[in-house]
């Protein structure tokens, strides 16, 4: 196609060169003169002229068509996705390093996506097992632990925890475990409840042989004459002591910002029983049957909202046992009581 040079540029045929740029549609022509700067005219246009020397880095990219060179590095680019291998392209007119994934296509942009997504779903809960307070712990000082949170939850009625769920717990719930007998409010039986929490059974509970009923005790006295040691004394102290550490308290599973509820014990009255032992030759037999009352009190504290002063109401009652007696399950306990 044939067009007219502006009347102030003066090309050098011999010298002149041009290329086609498809996106804006110019012709670009370029030459040189021996003692004038390079003139670069396009088609329809005045191009005013330059002054000083002639810098060839500048058209260095001259001929080359655009839109092909940005196709080739997107190919590129997402070739080497694939691969695997990084690449950094830099282009002959840039001093700084490219994007890492160009391409006006977007082939690229869907792999950069989906890498992001495999790594936003990586599962760090699989370190919930790992407890870092404990690692410095001897697994003779975790056994000593472990073996206080179980009789402290047994005397607040509550299901104890075995050693790797105990592990796993962390805040307030296992600071429960530090703070008196975990309830919310404080009792006067707080260091004592730490004491007898600390201490090891000998035997502990589940070495204990089963006890005997009563009558069975009674029987093998009256039929085969063995000598029975009185344990009343001892037992109606055991028993006592056992049921005044006795309470409950809905502070491990309630956060208490609006209700919070404790259960104590106020007295024990152990009454109208005994306790013996028996030893048949190699078998001990050990029966007791008493007749008790626990009082208890119920504290409950109440906040209508978080700005109002918070009310405490208690209630008190009575539990009875009429008959406490050995040789009967644990988990036939509560239908004895009155």
């Amino acid at each position: 196609q044939a067009f007219e040079v502006p009347s102030k540029c003066e090309i050098d045929v011999s010298s002149a060169s041009c290329s086609l740029k498809r996106k804006t549609q110019e012709l670009v022509v370029v030459w040189q003169q021996p003692r004038q700067s390079g003139t670069t005219a396009s088609a329809g246009r005045d191009a005013a002229p330059r002054k000083g020397g002639i810098d060839y880095s500048k058209f260095d990219r001259i001929g080359v068509d655009e839109e092909e060179d940005e196709m080739k590095n997107a190919k590129s680019a997402a070739a080497a996705l694939r691969s695997g291998a990084p690449r950094y392209d830099q282009s002959p007119c840039s001093s700084a390093p490219a994007a890492p994934y160009p391409g006006s296509s977007g082939a690229a942009a869907p792999l950069v996506e989906k890498k992001s997504k495999q790594l936003a779903s990586l599962d760090y809960s699989k370190f919930g097992d790992i407890c870092e307070e404990d690692a410095e712990l001897a697994d003779a000082e975790l056994q000593v632990r472990h073996r206080r949170h179980v009789k402290i939850r047994r005397m607040r009625g509550e299901e104890p925890l075995d050693l790797r769920s105990w592990r796993r717990v962390t805040g307030r719930a296992k600071d429960q475990d530090n703070d008196g007998r975990g309830l919310w409010a404080r009792t006067n039986l707080e260091r004592e409840f730490q004491e007898e929490a600390s201490k090891e059974d000998r035997p502990p509970d589940d070495a204990l042989p089963g006890f005997s009923p009563p009558a069975l005790l009674s029987a093998m006295k009256s039929s085969n004459g063995l000598e029975t040691l009185d344990l009343s004394a001892w037992a109606t102290g055991a028993l006592r002591k056992a049921l005044i550490f006795a309470c409950a308290t809905d502070r491990t599973d309630s956060g208490g910002e609006s209700r919070r509820v404790d259960i104590i014990a106020a007295s024990v009255d152990v009454r109208d029983g005994n306790a013996a032992a028996a030893l048949d030759g190699s078998n001990l037999m050990v029966a007791y049957r008493f007749t008790c009352d626990v009082d208890f009190c119920i504290n409950v504290a109440e906040r209508a909202s978080p700005s109002a002063e918070p009310t405490t109401t208690s209630f008190f009652g009575c539990t009875q046992f009429a008959d406490l007696a050995s040789g009967g399950k644990c988990e036939e306990l509560p239908e004895r009581i009155d």
